[in-house]
């Protein structure tokens, strides 16, 4: 299985938002049940075509930890460049609760969060 993703590749907002969700999610060590429930849920009631769900979210379990970064920057950039801004305040309200799904926010998904904001502009 393909770990790396091309830089050419520009992600569908779908795709992008899923990739960025996973890695907020994988970024403590540990997706739990009840935030992998809360992920599978948005995509499906709001992108019901993505259809290859389990496989895609697979590729992103295998990514190596030092890519998360990279990758993050690239799909948030993805998603913004083709959402408009209730689109992404409603996602990032979305992050919200991912992060909140555990009953603890870590360090590491407190920092995703960040990037987020700074990369999207938002205060």
């Amino acid at each position: 299985m393909n770990t790396q993703v091309s830089r050419t590749t520009t992600f569908t907002k779908t795709l992008a938002g899923l990739h960025l969700l996973m890695i907020i999610a994988e970024s403590d060590g540990l997706v739990s049940v009840e935030e992998e429930k809360i992920i599978k849920k948005y995509i499906k009631t709001n992108y019901s075509f993505l259809s290859d769900l389990e496989n895609e979210m697979q590729v992103l379990r295998n990514l190596p930890k030092e890519l998360y970064l990279p990758h993050f920057t690239k799909s948030a950039s993805d998603f913004f460049s083709q959402s408009n801004e209730k689109e992404r305040l409603e996602f990032i309200n979305f992050v919200f609760k991912l992060i909140k799904a555990d009953k603890q926010i870590s360090r590491e998904e407190n920092k995703f969060l960040n990037e987020l904001y700074n990369l999207w502009g938002l205060d």
